[in-house]
């Protein structure tokens, strides 16, 4: 049987060690407009590096994590803390066995200030609509 995972590591920068506590609260709390009841630490891993002098989270995927848990986790943090400007990330969907459309990815970028998706893309629907152009199918 083959392991399907979705890995990522990205940073999000929360500016003040106030901040970096209250995230650690906020990401193990069940959050109330959670569908699952489930706690963001449910969907992916967070670090923070106690010596460096940023305020920096960590967010990464370990072994596999859930795009949409870091998305909502973000997007909290940034009202809690104001937080402004454009945030990204991108992810890989992996196979532990060679399996036909089993690969893949994709990338985000929200609006901190909004909460809004500027732009996403993924790998398959865009391998596939160019295979379509080409009067292909995959």
């Amino acid at each position: 049987m083959a392991d399907n995972l979705t890995l990522f590591a990205t940073e999000l920068d929360v500016r003040t060690p106030e901040n970096l506590l209250r995230a650690r609260q906020i990401y193990e709390e069940t959050p109330e407009h959670s569908d699952n009841g489930a706690a963001f630490r449910d969907g992916f891993d967070l670090n923070v590096d106690e010596q460096a002098s940023e305020c920096r989270l960590r967010i990464s995927a370990s072994p596999s994590g859930d795009t949409g848990v870091v998305i909502r986790f973000v997007r909290r943090c940034a009202q809690e803390f104001g937080l402004t400007g454009p945030w990204g990330f991108e992810w890989a969907h992996v196979c532990s066995k060679p399996m036909l459309h089993s690969f893949g990815g994709g990338a985000l970028v929200l609006d901190l200030t909004t909460g809004d998706t500027l732009a996403w893309n993924d790998t398959h629907g865009w391998l596939a609509r160019q295979l379509a152009k080409a009067g292909r199918t995959s």
